[in-house]
């Protein structure tokens, strides 16, 4: 899904339910996201990026805070399941159960290792991703390739533009 032409480049890829795309056009990357509730889209100038693409491998940020839950909550269906109060509330333990097993499936499903080609600012910060279970490699070396001469093209006439106004 990458395309290139003279001045547009562009990939898109989905996780889950999740729909994103990069472009770049001559003067900016361009990030929009769709999801079922959120939607948005952030630019980043090309002069501000680095030519410099990085490779981060992992899992998601959420993984272990969500086994964490996990743990505490399947911990207190246990506990109220061998309480008193099991008696007088009989379905609050296999409730909690129920929610933690939701939890477990979800921290099963974000532990799959990933790997992230990363777009990184001039000043070393995070400006985009991709992730590379959504589309293939063949899409993202298309993509990073002209993402990579995009910014050194706009980096040499930023430096062109600069040198003819400090020669007027």
């Amino acid at each position: 899904m990458a395309e290139k032409s003279e001045d547009k480049c562009e990939i898109k890829w989905s996780k889950g339910k999740q729909m994103f795309t990069l472009a770049i056009d001559d003067q900016f990357l361009v990030q929009e996201w769709k999801s079922g509730v959120d939607e948005g889209r952030r630019h980043w100038h090309l002069n501000n990026l680095s030519a410099k693409v990085d490779y981060s491998r992992g899992r998601d940020r959420h993984c272990s805070s969500l086994w964490a839950a996990t743990v505490i909550v399947l911990g207190v269906a246990i506990v109220l399941f061998f309480s008193s109060l099991n008696r007088h509330f009989p379905l609050l333990a296999p409730l909690m159960a129920f929610i933690g097993f939701i939890l477990m499936y979800k921290a099963i499903r974000r532990s799959k290792v990933e790997i992230w080609t990363i777009i990184q600012k001039d000043n070393g910060g995070y400006a985009a991703y991709i992730t590379h279970g959504g589309c293939s490699e063949e899409e993202i070396n298309r993509f990073t390739e002209c993402f990579i001469y995009a910014v050194e093209k706009a980096k040499k006439e930023s430096i062109q533009n600069k040198s003819l106004e400090s020669d007027a």
